[in-house]
């Protein structure tokens, strides 16, 4: 999968990119204590991808980057359920506070800045 920048939105207040075939949008939107970073096919309106990634701008950044590496590592073809399995959930948030959870994710975005 490849992103591209694309208009904000209303769900996509910070950041949003969507794949170069328009099926996927990720990106970062602000909530009451932070900011999350999500995904989902475009106008899906359900978040397959979503982590709190806090109020810290460098733990947002670090976050979405891995969580971008991830997605880009996968085809445009991907469903709701094999993102979901692929992920890691979380027992903490924001997940930076979690060291299962972020250490999964480090490890997937390694794996797959690997493969590209």
């Amino acid at each position: 999968m490849i992103f591209s920048p694309a208009p904000l939105t209303i769900d996509y207040d910070v950041l949003h990119l969507t794949s170069e075939t328009g099926v996927w949008e990720f990106g970062v939107h602000r909530v009451m204590f932070g900011m999350r970073v999500c995904a989902n096919w475009v106008g899906s309106g359900v978040y397959v991808m979503d982590y709190c990634a806090g109020d810290r701008l460098a733990d947002v950044a670090i976050l979405s980057g891995w969580c971008r590496a991830i997605l880009e590592a996968q085809p445009e073809t991907l469903t709701h359920a094999a993102l979901e399995a692929l992920l890691p959930g979380w027992d903490r948030r924001p997940v930076v506070l979690d060291d299962r959870c972020m250490r999964a994710l480090a490890s997937l975005a390694a794996q797959a800045r690997g493969a590209a």
